[in-house]
């Protein structure tokens, strides 16, 4: 009887360890609204995110090409289209494509504050306060027209300031929330951990930048073109964490 009760003893001990290790060596994962789970949206896991030379960002059907960074600091030239501002911003740009006809080129800026968003167009149609500003423009290609992008507090980690965001080519706005929740609906008081998009209220994708490959869900509801727009936005955001 206690030869059993030790070998008991010693099983028991060993699930717990690994029921301990396992909870350790779990990924993190942002909440995934139901709305958008099933049949509703489509979930797709993010390669590329974490390269740190030659980077290209692919998910589902969308591929990028060579991710292009840089800096700018001074006010005397352009380079790839953004003009030079004072003091140094971090930018990038990429191009994306679906495979399917849809293609874009992007172009984007960290650390920039509300009178910097001249450096895109004379008339970016968002404003933003305070300075810290992530913003871009998306341009589409062959279709023509620009989206406008635009985030803010995306350093900050405080509840009663959160990051947020547009994305607007002036007729159709699509507005950008944080998400606090981990994949269980547990709350972190550490930040954020991936964002919404919602358009007219509702709920129409996500990303998520807490697991660390990153995963995008876009919702079946969308046409072809709004899919291809959010999936610029969420290369955007993916590439903004990936790089801090």
């Amino acid at each position: 009887m206690k030869k059993h009760f030790f070998l008991s003893s010693t099983g028991l001990l060993f699930a717990t360890l690994f029921l301990l290790c396992f909870a350790a060596c779990t990924v993190p994962a942002a909440y995934l609204d139901p709305t958008l789970g099933g049949e509703s949206g489509r979930v797709m896991p993010v390669e590329g995110r974490n390269k740190a030379f030659n980077q290209k960002l692919s998910f589902g059907p969308y591929h990028s090409g060579k991710v292009k960074r840089g800096w700018t600091t001074t006010t005397t030239s352009s380079v790839s289209g953004i003009s030079e501002v004072q003091h140094e911003k971090k930018k990038f740009s990429f191009m994306l494509n679906d495979g399917s006809g849809n293609a874009s080129e992007v172009r984007l800026a960290s650390n920039l504050s509300t009178s910097d968003l001249v450096i895109f167009e004379d008339n970016f149609r968002i404003r933003m306060d305070g300075e810290d500003v992530f913003a871009g423009v998306i341009s589409l290609k062959d279709k023509g027209g620009d989206w406008d992008f635009a985030m803010t507090n995306l350093n900050k980690i405080v509840v009663f300031d959160p990051a947020k965001g547009q994305l607007t080519n002036g007729k159709e706005t699509i507005h950008i929330e944080e998400e606090r929740r981990l994949a269980d609906g547990t709350r972190t008081i550490a930040g954020y951990t991936g964002f919404n998009f919602l358009l007219d209220d509702k709920l129409v994708g996500s990303v998520d930048l807490i697991d660390r490959k990153g995963k995008v869900t876009l919702s079946n509801s969308l046409s072809g073109e709004q899919q291809f727009v959010l999936a610029n936005a969420a290369a955007a955001l993916l590439l903004w964490k990936g790089a801090e």
